[in-house]
């Protein structure tokens, strides 16, 4: 009883045949998602090269900062004191 008040029962023969086919495509892109997500978990990189050549890298621009060495924890000069706000003029409106 319930399918017969369902609409897609409405619909005509070439209406229900291609939203089967629609709803038959997004199913097989939704699992050809999914195999692909697994696929590049599985998927072992070559870590250790990468990792080292990485790491030669940041060696490299480490060497290119100032050593900290002669860093101290000396607080910081305040700036100029501030004085009392300036009054501004009024401006006139234009109506």
């Amino acid at each position: 009883m319930t399918l017969r008040r369902d609409s897609f029962f409405k619909l005509s023969k070439g209406e229900r045949r291609a939203a089967l086919w629609l709803a038959g495509l997004l199913a097989v892109l939704a699992a050809a998602r999914v195999a692909k997500s697994y696929l590049f978990v599985r998927e072992v990189p070559d870590t250790p090269v990468q990792i080292e050549a990485f790491r030669e890298e940041l060696n490299a621009l480490d060497s290119l900062n100032p050593s900290s060495a002669g860093a101290t924890d000396a607080p910081i000069a305040p700036g100029p004191e501030s004085g009392p706000p300036k009054e501004l003029d009024a401006v006139p409106r234009e109506e």
